[in-house]
């Protein structure tokens, strides 16, 4: 008998240890399960973020080479931006050469061009001038007692505007004729001396500045009107 209790004793000690074994086994599939449920969530939330960042990727690629396109487009058009600086300074050069003359000079051609357009209004000037002497000299040379004072203050009296329209076109081809003789070429050759005159600090220069009175410094038609500016039978 006594043997016979303690298996039973025995038996249930096994039970018992086999029961809490059991239970720990039962914790620990509940925390695997538990665990598991949670990987199986993170994977999901993994599987997310990779696709938002699969398209974030293919969102980036496609800037970048919209960008690379627009930087090659850009490279292209500061090429040809460099072109057209190079032909608008040598443009500026020219005009700087052909207004100031070939002679060197200490100012960027910027700065010279910045006064350009004054020396044009002055080339203007002294074209109008050496025409309008040339052709009152050639004027004089044929009626050397007329009053010159009073023709160079304009129209005569009791004349109509048609009167004077008339006569200004008889006259515009003698006008046309003076004009062709009178180049371009020749005042601005004449600007560029009294340019360089002036430079050398000489006094004879022949320049004509705002307000001035044509010729009251030098008499220059007899010396500066071009040759043959006005034919002798123009008359």
């Amino acid at each position: 008998m006594r043997a016979l209790r303690g298996r039973v004793m025995e038996t249930e000690d096994a039970s018992a240890r086999l029961r809490e074994q059991v239970s720990q086994l039962r914790e620990q599939v509940a925390r695997q399960a538990e665990d598991l449920s949670t990987l199986e969530a993170s994977h999901v939330e993994l599987g997310g973020k990779v696709e938002v960042l699969e398209r974030d990727l293919e969102t980036t690629k496609a800037t970048l080479g919209r960008c690379t396109e627009e930087l090659a487009k850009s490279r292209e058009e500061r090429r040809a931006l460099v072109g057209d600086l190079d032909q608008i300074r040598n443009v500026a050069q020219h005009v700087v050469s052909e207004i100031f003359g070939s002679a060197p000079s200490t100012s960027a051609p910027a700065v010279q061009l910045a006064v350009v357009p004054g020396d044009v209004q002055d080339l203007i000037r002294s074209g109008l001038f050496y025409g309008a002497s040339g052709v009152l000299t050639a004027v004089g040379t044929h009626h050397p007692h007329l009053d010159f004072a009073t023709i160079c203050t304009g129209y005569g009296e009791g004349m109509s505007m048609a009167d004077i329209q008339s006569i200004g076109e008889r006259l515009l081809p003698h006008a046309r004729s003076v004009a062709d003789q009178v180049s371009a070429e020749w005042v601005m050759d004449v600007r560029r001396e009294d340019l360089a005159k002036s430079a050398r600090g000489e006094d004879d220069a022949t320049e004509l500045s705002d307000g001035e009175e044509p010729g009251s410094e030098v008499n220059v038609a007899p010396v500066l009107v071009e040759p043959d500016a006005v034919p002798s039978g123009s008359e």
